[in-house]
């Protein structure tokens, strides 16, 4: 039976040290002063929860470049502002690190650059429901790090125009001119592949303005996607027959290959 506790005792240390193991179980184990006591408290819903962590701390961690392609999300849920950010205006982006496992959800999110505490939460708390098409090697479904930006806008425009979102009374603007972004020789070299998540208003007149990079896949890439897309053009989208203002969300590819 000692023998049977301590390898229980290092393999929770093992996921402890790892970062994997929720903290509710380990504040417990620290409260009963004893891994054995918590294991056994656990029964078989401990034995499953172990076998997971462990699968999941096994499970191999890549990269996006050479012969990984990019997850790509697709259901996105749009971060949701605080009643508190918005009377004080707050507007900007937050930073966040994340793994997109082989079955396509964000697990393991962290925040790298923080905006305000409360709109860090709802950033993370959106993120926790896209859905993705995983990365892939070799043809298979792989785990992938990523970094992504979720950007807080309010909708007002530096000329006092409102900005709307696409909906029943509001029509998308329709996109009439389109520039492909292109590769830098560094980026076409490393084989880097993958999508720029921009979002922009689209003005009146049918142009992108205050555009922001949602999703980062290379920081030469993005600036060639904000160049890109700068040279769109729209048929503004309408409000009551008039045209308006209208947020949007464009993905911009890099898919050559050799």
């Amino acid at each position: 039976m000692a023998a049977r506790g301590e390898k229980v005792e290092k393999l929770l240390a093992y996921l402890m040290a790892g970062h994997k193991f929720i903290v509710p179980c380990a504040a417990w184990a620290a409260y009963t002063g004893s891994m054995r006591t918590l294991f056994s408290a656990l029964g078989v819903a401990g034995c499953a929860l172990v076998a997971g962590q462990f699968a999941f701390a096994d499970e191999p961690l890549y990269k996006v470049g050479g012969d990984v392609t990019a997850p790509r999300p697709i259901h996105t849920v749009e971060a949701a502002y605080t009643e508190e950010a918005r009377q004080a205006g707050v507007q900007g982006a937050v930073v966040l690190y994340l793994e997109i496992s082989a079955e396509g959800r964000a697990e393991n999110i962290h925040v790298r650059t923080s905006l305000r505490p409360d709109l860090d939460e709802n950033a993370i708390a959106a993120l926790q429901q896209w859905i993705f098409e995983p990365a892939r090697k070799d043809g298979k479904p792989v785990r992938t790090a990523e970094t992504m930006a979720v950007t807080f806008r309010l909708p007002q425009s530096s000329t006092g125009d409102p900005t709307y979102e696409a909906g029943p009374d509001v029509s998308a603007p329709r996109v009439i001119k389109k520039v492909e972004p292109e590769y830098t020789e560094e980026t076409r070299k490393a084989g880097v592949r993958g999508t720029v998540i921009l979002s922009a208003a689209i003005s009146l007149e049918g142009r992108p303005e205050e555009i922001v990079v949602v999703q980062s896949l290379h920081p030469d890439l993005d600036n060639n996607a904000i160049a890109a897309f700068r040279q769109w053009e729209f048929e503004p989208g309408r409000k009551d027959g008039q045209p308006v203002r209208v947020q949007v969300t464009v993905q911009m590819n890099f898919a050559w290959r050799p």
